[in-house]
């Protein structure tokens, strides 16, 4: 897609030793009722961008940079995306418009502007034509060679945010860790994610488990309103008759694909605006003995004595097993029955496998969720990023 008329190349160059942001932000309106119940509303249909880099300038470039902020800080620039670069497996000799790459990702199409950068070099270029091998073909011819890893990423066009804060540390060198851009809507490719490729209960099921590198930030939210009129007792009131969990988990060390997908499951959700079905990732229920079938033996009594009844068998409905190899079974939960010390589970579908302690890694509840916030943010380092999904439960009636 064409840059805005005008648009001037950042072409500063970028810190290499500290991460960079890329965040995506929705809007959501939520009317929610005195019971809890949420009527959500998307605002935006596509996601805001936000591109926040790290630069380190001296010298001749530090005053490069600051005749930029001093001329051009309100004009539109054409910024990389480095979260999506990709790097040439061949040479772009001198008076060449061609140059190779490894695979062809969908944002690398005809008539779309990339930028090249090879260290401190950073340059424009237009596709003309992608040929078979990934054979990129520009329009404009090259003056000077390109080497094999030369990165390719895609030309976004940004205007600086109103505030690019500094720290000077001596009078020709600049740090600037947080320098912002907006990305223009309407000025990005945008491709539609596909559909999910796990559902349960006509919902998208999301099973990828957080590394364990990271502990979980969880909050227990049980809503409770206090009537004290000043003198003598007081009185408490439930107005939302279920609780609440709120987690966020953090997925470390995430490739270009791996964090594509994180990104498509934002998208396909438009931020807090659909509800889909994730685990605690939690070993919540423990297996007893040998199980198959309908049935599931889990340790204590107490199981079926806190989940069996309402309102906590509207929210603890569903069981996500993970077996020794792996992969994942969602399950509906019936009913909740004693059984001596422990609690039978009646499920409405069969085990796939025996469950045993030796057999399964994990029984978490698997709850229906949305994202808790409308902004989901990747910080990328040495080509893999740190995103942090932030969940809320929601009555699955």
């Amino acid at each position: 897609m064409s840059l805005e008329t005008n648009a001037i190349l950042f072409d500063h160059p970028i810190y290499p030793y500290a991460p960079f942001t890329v965040a995506l932000d929705y809007l959501t309106q939520i009317v929610r009722s005195e019971n809890g119940f949420e009527q959500r509303r998307a605002r935006r249909e596509r996601p805001r961008k936000t591109l926040t880099l790290p630069v380190r300038a001296g010298g001749a470039c530090y005053r490069s940079l600051l005749r930029e902020l001093h001329i051009n800080q309100r004009a539109p620039f054409a910024v990389p995306d480095l979260s999506r670069r990709i790097a040439s497996i061949s040479t772009m000799p001198a008076a060449s418009t061609q140059i190779t790459v490894a695979s062809v990702p969908v944002w690398l199409a005809g008539s779309e502007t990339v930028i090249l950068i090879d260290k401190s070099r950073v340059e424009t270029r237009t596709v003309s034509s992608i040929g078979s091998g990934g054979v990129i073909t520009f329009n404009e011819v090259n003056s000077t060679e390109w080497p094999i890893g030369t990165k390719i990423a895609p030309a976004l066009s940004c205007r600086f945010n109103q505030s690019a804060q500094a720290r000077r540390s001596r009078n020709d060198f600049a740090e600037l860790t947080s320098l912002t851009f907006d990305v223009v809507p309407m000025f990005e490719r945008y491709d539609e994610p596909a559909a999910a490729s796990s559902t349960f209960n006509s919902r998208e099921l999301f099973i990828t488990p957080p590394r364990d590198v990271q502990p979980v930030s969880v909050r227990h939210l049980g809503e409770l309103e206090t009537i004290d009129f000043g003198a003598g007792a007081v009185a408490f009131r439930e107005p939302v008759d279920f609780n609440t969990l709120s987690d966020s988990f953090v997925y470390e060390g995430c490739s270009q694909s791996a964090s594509a997908e994180l990104v498509d499951l934002f998208v396909r959700n438009r931020g807090r605006r659909t509800s889909f079905y994730a685990p605690t990732f939690s070993y919540d229920l423990l297996p007893v003995g040998s199980s198959s079938g309908t049935t599931l033996t889990v340790a204590t009594a107490d199981v079926a004595a806190k989940y069996g009844g309402s309102p906590a068998q509207n929210v603890f409905k569903n069981i996500a097993v993970q077996y020794a190899d792996g992969t994942w079974q969602a399950i509906a939960v019936s009913s909740f029955a004693e059984n001596g010390s422990n609690t039978d589970l009646t499920l409405g579908t069969a085990l796939s496998s025996s469950v045993s302690p030796s057999t399964v890694r994990r029984i978490s509840w698997l709850l229906r969720r949305r994202f808790a916030s409308d902004r989901l943010q990747f910080d990328w380092f040495n080509d893999r990023a740190t995103v942090t999904l932030p969940l809320q439960s929601l009555e699955d009636v």
